[in-house]
């Protein structure tokens, strides 16, 4: 019998565009563009800026597009600063019984991936959907408010397993 991590890196790499449904394809393009939405708009705040400069010591390279800025940052950093710019007034996707903003952390994982290794929009796409749908899977393991209550939030401590497996896609697998 397989573990939970084997079953859901079985399921993320098993997906494929086509066969995903119709209502999945249009939820993923409406929080993609929710998402960039949100990062063009805070692109502008002070925040971002210094963000990016931060950003810019820890490494060089231009993998990477920041949503709304004109620098590219390593594939290691972009993401960073994506899900910040996504995440920073709060109006992102909130999947309300599991209290998880899957966007602010699935999709700038798999941007940076995506542009990096050159891959289509409708394997961006796929690689959110996934992504998504690991985050909401891994989330729905621990009791909510009993992760609240000490401390932690579904978004960080859930949705980085749905950032993982949308990244990691098309890499040859999770375990090269």
């Amino acid at each position: 019998m397989a573990t939970c991590t084997e079953a859901l890196a079985e399921f993320a790499l098993g997906q494929k565009f086509e066969a995903l449904p119709q209502s999945v394809l249009e939820k993923a393009k409406l929080l993609i563009l929710d998402g960039i939405g949100l990062a063009l708009a805070a692109a502008r705040e002070d925040f971002a800026g210094k963000t990016l400069k931060a950003l810019q010591v820890f490494g060089q390279g231009s993998e990477a597009t920041v949503v709304g800025v004109k620098e590219k940052l390593p594939v290691t950093s972009a993401p960073l600063l994506n899900g910040m710019l996504i995440h920073a007034f709060d109006f992102d996707d909130t999947h309300h019984p599991l209290v998880i903003h899957n966007t602010s952390v699935v999709m700038p994982a798999a941007l940076a991936t995506s542009e990096w290794l050159g891959l289509s929009g409708k394997d961006f796409i796929t690689a959110c959907a996934v992504g998504f749908e690991v985050s909401l899977r891994v989330a729905r393991g621990p009791r909510v408010h009993a992760m609240h209550g000490r401390g932690y939030h579904p978004t960080a401590v859930c949705g980085v397993f749905g950032g993982a497996a949308a990244a990691r896609r098309r890499r040859g697998g999770f375990w090269d």
